[in-house]
């Protein structure tokens, strides 16, 4: 049996200036909806969010999550029934996981 949560907890690499900078707008936009979890050491290649039923979603899906608690749904409606949106978005994704100390 999974243990559950109160509210999504999101782990994100703290040592990532641009994933600092996407938390601090989440946090303006979504504020207390998620527990925000910056994390390190632990090398991260993607965004984790654990949601209150024990599902853990990554990368692109956890983004477009993250955008439904601030109320744009059609990002993840889009991820969920579009197969090539899916995929064209987790490309994306990775491409911009793999530069983000660049950015």
């Amino acid at each position: 049996m999974k243990n559950k949560i109160r509210k999504p907890i999101l782990s994100y690499d703290k040592n990532c200036r641009f994933c600092q900078n996407n938390v601090s707008k989440w946090k303006k936009t979504i504020g207390r909806e998620i527990e925000y979890r910056g994390e390190s050491g632990k090398n991260l290649k993607s965004v984790e969010l654990l949601l209150e039923n024990g599902e853990k979603l990554k990368s692109a899906e956890a983004v477009f999550k993250i955008f439904s608690y601030g109320g744009r749904n059609f990002p993840l409606w889009m991820y969920k029934k579009v197969p090539f949106f899916k995929s064209l978005s987790e490309f994306i994704y990775k491409l911009i996981a793999k530069h983000r100390h660049k950015i």
